[in-house]
């Protein structure tokens, strides 16, 4: 485990994500272009490039009598995505959801993702927004460069299967991943880990490990208490994610940070 006064400067984190979904907010439900330009004012000093498009939702009416299709249409509803110069930092904002997304090298610190997360929840309480039904909080990790029996030494035993170690002459290592989810009071954890292969079926692929750790709850009690929340997120996540490694791995992303 990390003592204090110490940070992980040389992380895995391949993306961040976090989510809130409410209630359908009308004055975001119109197509008028114009109409998220005070939240956009907002955030603009850390999110200034402004992408729209159509967020369609296809809409199919069935003929009770004969089961034939009547009529299809299209939700053309709104997707506002606001980046930010680097562009490894975006924003989505629909007329019931607001998702922050981090790329591979955009998150530092957990204290500056939640400057982040409380800028957009401050500008989305101009629209009031009720009814919060969902809250997320998602780490990926993945473990690049290394061989297996590198890997093997980074990952706890548990999380790590000796199967992979023990393919016959004939037989190529193509992927293993496993998911377990677990519920601890009102957070339910995914947990998703093992070796990913994103040329599938290529047997001839990178071998990078995945921990991928997805907190959720669908019982927030209010918009000014989603700080919080993610705050016992980050620790559960954290906490899993310690458990998930050994002291290898730990002293490699390590550092001293006396200012943090």
């Amino acid at each position: 485990m990390m003592k204090k006064g110490e940070k992980y400067e040389n992380h895995y984190l391949n993306e961040v994500i976090f989510r809130i979904n409410f209630s359908n907010i009308p004055a975001l439900s119109v197509n008028n272009k114009e109409v998220a330009n005070d939240f956009h004012e907002r955030i603009s000093k850390i999110f200034p490039n402004t992408i729209i498009k159509r967020n369609h939702a296809i809409n199919i009416e069935i003929d009770s009598d004969t089961g034939k299709s009547t009529q299809i249409t299209q939700d053309g509803s709104l997707l506002w995505i606001f980046k930010n110069r680097k562009y490894n930092k975006s924003v989505e904002l629909t007329s019931n959801s607001l998702i922050l997304h981090y790329k591979k090298g955009a998150y530092t610190h957990f204290r500056y993702f939640l400057e982040d997360v409380t800028l957009l929840i401050s500008a989305l309480k101009e629209y009031n927004p009720k009814d919060l039904s969902f809250l997320g909080l998602r780490y990926i990790n993945q473990i690049d460069g290394k061989s297996i029996a590198e890997l093997k030494e980074c990952i706890n035993p548990k999380y790590f299967s000796e199967y992979i170690m023990g393919l016959d002459e004939e037989e190529e290592f193509i992927q293993v991943l496993n998911r377990l989810s677990i519920k601890k009071e009102d957070y339910i954890l995914n947990f998703q880990y093992g070796l990913f292969n994103a040329a599938y079926p290529n047997p001839n692929f990178d071998k990078d490990f995945i921990l991928d750790f997805d907190c959720t709850t669908k019982k927030v009690k209010a918009i000014d208490s989603v700080a919080d929340e993610l705050k016992q997120m980050r620790k559960y996540v954290q906490c899993k994610y310690e458990e998930s490694i050994t002291n290898v791995l730990r002293k490699e992303m390590i550092r001293e940070d006396t200012n943090e």
